[in-house]
Parts: C-alpha cells; sequence; structure tokens
C-alpha cells in the first residue's frame, strides 16, 4: 500500500493543526477522502459543514459513525468536533483551508508530471484513455477514475499524490467566469490538453466571446515553456489559439485532428466488425491501428491523449498498440448495454448525465456505428444552458434530427418547446413527457426486440431513474453471450 507524500508532521505543519487521539506513533495515511460513500481504510477524512464548505455540501460529522466503520487512517475535524470522538484526528480550524493546503504542498512536493485536461466535451474520456495507456507502460500515474473535475476534486488529485507517482492527470471543468484561472493555478501544470472549445454553457460564460476567453485562462497557471494539446477541430480554434498565445507567448502549441497542419493527423478511418480502423501521423511517424470504441468521434478525438503519449516522452508504438483495449464504462462518457427483451435483444446507449447541441448530434452520429434490425429511438431532454442561449441551439438540433436516420424522436421537458414545434411537423416525433415516470413506463412498453434506444439528458432532470427502470426491466446481456 503507498501513502500519500506528505508525513503527518508536514500535514500537521502546513495546516497548523495538531493530531490528537493517535493510538500509535507512526500513522499511515494511504489517501484523502471527502465522500463518506467512498472512504477506504487508510485514508485521511475531512470532515465538511455547509458553512466551510458551501451551500450544496452535507454536514458529514453526522455520519462519522459509517465514516469509522471503514476504519480510516483518520479524520480532520474542527476543534468543537473533536471533542465528541476518540477517532484519531487532525484538529483544524477549517477543514476545507486544510485540504486546500495539503493539496497545494503535495504539489510542490511530487516530482510528478501535471497534465490538466479540459473542454467543453470529451475531458474524461481523454483523462481516462491517457490513464490507461501510461499505466499500460509501468508508469506510475494518479488519475480519478470519475470526471472529478471542480475544486474540491482537483485538491483531492493533487493530495493523493505518492511519492510513487511520475504522472498526474488532472481534469479541470471551466464552466463559469474566473475558474479557469483559479484552477489552473491550482494545478500548475505542465501539459494543458484542450478537447475543443464549442458554444455551449453559455448562460453561465455571459456570451460566446467569455467562452473564450474563460476556456483561455485554464493556462494562466502553467508552468514555464510549458505546453499546450488542442483539438484542431474545435469550433473556436482560431479564437481560442489566439488567446492562448496571448497569455503564454512562451509555450509551444501542438494541435490534433484532420488538417495537414496537425501535429497528431488523422489521414484514414473506416468502423469494421465492431472496431475503428486507423491510419494516423503522430509527430512526424506513421501509425496503423485499431479503437475497441464505437463513438463516431473516436478516431479523432483519441489522437489528443496519443499525442500527449508522446510529449510526455513514452512509447506512441505501445500506446496505439493498447488503445485497442481501452473501454470507458464511466456515466458521462455515455454507456451502451445489450440488454434481453422478452422476443430477443435491444441496445440501450446511455447518455442522461449531460447534454448540450453538441453532444447531442455526436450521440446521434454514434447510433450509425450500431446495428440495427428494428427503429432507432432517442429520448431527449432540455440542455444545460440559459433559456437566452439555448433557444438556437433547439432550433439548430431540430433540423439535424429531421435529416438524420432516426426513426423515432421523444421529447421531455418544458425548455425544450422550441426543438418540439419543429420536430412535431416531421414523422419523427412519436411523443412528449413532463415526468421521469412517464419516460420510463412508455419506453418499457415501446421497445421490441432489435430496437436502438439513446437517452439523452442532463443529469439534473432526474433522467437516472428512467435509465435505472430500463436496466431493472431488461437484463444485460454479458459480453460473451453477445
Amino acid at each position: 500500500m503507498s501513502l500519500i507524500i506528505l508525513s503527518p508532521a508536514t500535514i500537521a505543519q502546513v495546516t497548523g493543526g495538531i493530531w490528537v487521539n493517535l493510538l500509535r506513533d507512526k500513522l499511515s495515511i494511504s489517501g484523502l477522502s471527502v465522500v463518506v460513500d467512498l472512504v477506504k481504510e487508510g485514508d485521511l477524512v475531512f470532515i465538511t459543514t455547509p458553512r466551510q464548505w458551501g451551500r450544496q455540501v452535507p454536514n458529514t460529522f453526522s455520519k462519522l459513525d459509517a465514516i469509522l466503520a471503514k476504519r480510516p487512517a483518520a479524520i480532520v475535524a474542527t476543534p468543537e468536533q473533536a471533542k465528541h470522538t476518540t477517532a484519531p484526528t487532525l484538529i483544524v480550524e477549517n477543514t476545507r483551508l486544510a485540504l486546500e493546503r495539503i493539496a497545494l504542498a503535495a504539489r510542490d512536493a511530487s516530482r510528478a508530471e501535471r497534465v490538466l485536461i479540459t473542454g467543453t466535451q470529451g475531458k474524461t474520456g481523454c483523462k481516462l484513455l491517457l490513464g490507461e495507456l501510461i499505466s499500460k507502460q509501468t508508469v506510475p500515474v494518479y488519475y480519478s477514475r470519475s470526471s472529478a473535475n471542480l475544486d474540491v476534486p482537483v485538491l483531492l488529485s493533487l493530495g493523493n499524490l505518492s511519492d510513487e507517482h511520475r504522472i498526474c492527470l488532472v481534469e479541470a471543468a471551466v464552466s463559469d467566469r474566473g475558474v479557469g484561472t483559479r484552477r489552473s493555478q491550482l494545478i500548475r501544470p505542465h501539459i494543458c490538453v484542450f478537447t475543443n472549445a464549442n458554444p455551449c454553457h453559455l448562460g453561465t460564460h455571459g456570451g460566446l466571446e467569455n467562452v473564450i476567453v474563460d476556456k483561455a485562462d485554464a493556462v494562466s497557471g502553467l508552468q514555464a515553456n510549458g505546453t499546450i494539446i488542442i483539438n484542431r477541430e474545435s469550433f473556436f480554434y482560431p479564437q481560442l489559439r489566439a488567446a492562448i498565445s496571448q497569455r503564454r507567448p512562451d509555450s509551444r502549441c501542438y494541435t490534433y485532428g484532420r488538417e495537414s497542419r496537425c501535429d497528431a493527423r488523422l489521414i484514414a478511418s473506416r468502423f469494421e466488425n465492431g472496431k475503428w480502423n486507423i491510419e494516423a501521423d503522430i509527430l512526424g511517424e506513421r501509425y496503423r491501428y485499431q479503437l475497441g470504441l464505437f463513438h463516431s468521434h473516436a478516431p479523432a478525438s483519441t489522437l489528443g491523449a496519443l499525442l500527449a503519449v508522446g510529449l510526455l516522452g513514452l512509447d506512441i508504438d505501445q500506446a496505439v498498440h493498447d488503445a485497442v483495449q481501452f473501454r470507458s464504462s464511466y456515466k458521462s462518457t455515455g454507456r451502451r448495454f445489450t440488454l434481453r427483451h422478452p422476443d430477443g435483444d435491444f441496445v440501450f446507449y446511455d447518455q442522461h448525465y449531460s447534454n448540450n447541441e453538441y453532444a447531442l448530434l455526436s450521440a446521434v452520429d454514434d447510433l450509425s456505428n450500431t446495428t440495427s434490425v428494428g427503429k432507432k429511438i432517442a429520448v431527449i431532454g432540455g440542455f444545460n444552458d440559459h433559456v437566452r442561449f439555448a433557444k438556437g441551439a433547439y432550433v439548430r438540433v431540430a433540423r439535424s434530427l429531421a435529416r438524420s436516420d432516426l426513426d423515432a424522436v421523444y421529447t421531455f421537458g418544458k425548455n425544450i418547446h422550441p426543438m418540439r414545434q419543429l420536430l412535431n411537423h416531421t414523422r419523427l416525433h412519436q411523443g412528449h413527457f413532463d415526468s421521469t415516470h412517464e419516460v420510463a413506463d412508455a419506453l418499457v412498453s415501446i421497445l421490441k426486440s432489435g430496437d436502438v434506444l439513446l437517452l439523452k439528458a442532463q443529469g439534473a432532470a432526474g433522467f437516472v431513474k428512467v435509465s435505472e427502470a430500463i436496466l431493472k426491466a431488461f437484463p444485460i446481456v454479458p459480453a460473451a453471450a453477445q
């Protein structure tokens, strides 16, 4: 079991805290955790309160018994909280501030090369792929297996570094003003990867121009003469590249995509027998390899991770060989199941976690790589954006859906009205729902053998309940039986 890079003595020093109730001379801390359900044996667990951590964060001191049952190394608590436990405890005035101080001290003590990964979409998929490719080269790498892209998860990624880690991958969401600067300064990366920059989340950014400014701020903490990787196919690529160059003219910028000027260039791709056959030029070398992903964007988008492998000084030949084995089962990247219907099997493409114009159209494109002898059905919820900016996106999406090979579209929620109006005049629109119970009940009765179902919505819409209802009604067919 590897231990975090900071010793208990150093942790007390950087936080100004005091250790009490220690049961042995040497305290072994193997990780940091905040969420009760994710606590592991040997962790240092930070007790949270809404006052110190934010209104949406629960008071976890009330769950102390559940925490201690998981045998953590110790907890971090305030003086008042520490009065009520005999568990090994680091007493600090502010547990949230203690986490930040520990994370930054660990960052500065670590020899790991840090890679910040950001973008409108594709952050988690890029991080998971890059993490797996690095791991297969037996290089110690730290990365979270979930999205983990907000302030506290970013701090946990840094604080969990051990002395063994040589690379640290940190995903950073940049969905508002000032957020890119703050998270970049926390991470202080050696490499920044921009998976894309598209006109989404305009409400929080405050308009199109601000999207570029806010995304480019992610390089503010980049190390001197650092490296930047950009998806050249991003909607805002020229503007983003200019904004980044203005902020960090000392950096070296690499690009990936289909254009001849890209440092990692997709030459050809063909989807066949459930795999992509790809030919690409990466840093001047020609590679032929396969990807076991079905996503339509995969041949071009995965070049970002392969380019990062090369720029980290690792073996691209081994990486392209290993890429065929990669599968992502994390919810934000979309999960595809083959489910057993009484009359035969059907495919469920579960994309209920997030939704916007570009992600939706990309998911619809993915269906072209899924064989169907029945109907292709999509259930679509609203976008995560202010209604003032989303209206135009709904109109554009409706027009694109009308040209797609979908057989049926069902809409959900009030905000989606502009799309619903346009689709009402097409053969596609088969119904509208205002509650997740209605959606679940209808789908269970509608779905037939040979169908393909796409579920695409924001997580906040409660579509996880729809996903759970479908998976409960129809058992998953094991891969070996497909």
